[in-house]
């Protein structure tokens, strides 16, 4: 999505400039045509995995808990009437029951900076900064282990605010709750 950006951003000074450097107006708008069709044909493609994560929760009813992530598609839902977590992560979705849900836990990494002085170590040093940035965001989120030989562990991208949130309802409905159901008898 950066370099998408980074071509609207590069195409409306050659655009707006024109000139015998860049080869005229024509140039700068097929810059910028070309870098929104990209950025439509990115989001379309998210929307069609947020809509096929949908059906798939929705299959079992309407879910209890739900997260998406529009960055990395990654997702996460719980229906607790139903007795499972819902994933998605890499374009595949998997459902487990809640006995098979073995672990949790959150990592929320930090990128460091680089400071450069001038225009190219400057720039060099942007790039670098948003380098790391993205390999912090990608190790980054909420870690679910299950009982799955092909994958046991998924990861959900999100926020640490959102990973605070998420380990609770995990804790509560997964954990406590299978805890008390194993406690008390059911009612016929």
């Amino acid at each position: 999505m950066g370099q998408v950006i980074f071509l609207t951003a590069l195409g409306l000074p050659v655009m707006y400039f024109g000139g015998v450097f860049f080869g005229g107006p024509l140039v700068g708008w097929l810059f910028v045509a070309g870098s929104i069709g990209l950025m439509a044909l990115i989001v379309w493609g998210k929307k069609v995995g947020w809509d096929r994560f949908a059906k798939f929760v929705e299959a079992d009813g309407e879910p209890d808990y739900r997260f998406d992530d529009f960055a990395f598609p990654s997702s996460i839902a719980i229906n607790r009437r139903a007795g499972k977590v819902y994933l998605r992560g890499d374009g595949k979705m998997r459902s487990y029951s809640f006995d098979d849900v073995r672990g949790f836990h959150t990592m929320d990494e930090r990128a460091g900076r680089i400071i450069g002085w001038g225009l190219g170590a400057g720039m060099a040093a942007a790039a670098e900064n948003q380098r790391a940035k993205d390999r912090a965001r990608k190790a980054s989120g909420l870690f679910v282990t299950v009982r799955d030989i092909d994958r046991p562990e998924w990861q959900v991208h999100m926020k640490a605010a959102d990973q605070k949130k998420w380990l609770e309802i995990l804790n509560q409905i997964v954990v406590e709750g299978s805890s008390e159901a194993q406690r008390s008898p059911v009612a016929a």
